[in-house]
């Protein structure tokens, strides 16, 4: 599976979120991470072989693909 809008994605955010700050590179950290994490879960109600690779929200964590939340 070719995604390409992947790396435009990530250009465009670097490009739009300049700096070399910590700031700067947690907010382009945080983009990236909310966008593949909606492709991953997107994947799971369209693709058999991610449903199976991630059955439940749990495994997103387990994967490091989201962070669970601090309550």
């Amino acid at each position: 599976m070719t995604i390409p809008w992947v790396l435009k994605f990530a250009i465009s955010i670097s490009g739009h979120l300049s700096g070399n700050s910590e700031r700067a590179r947690l907010m382009r950290r945080t983009c990236f991470r909310y966008m593949m994490s909606s492709l991953i879960m997107t994947s799971t109600r369209l693709n058999l072989i991610a449903k199976k690779r991630f059955p439940t929200p749990e495994f997103f964590v387990a994967a490091g693909a989201v962070i669970k939340p601090s309550s």
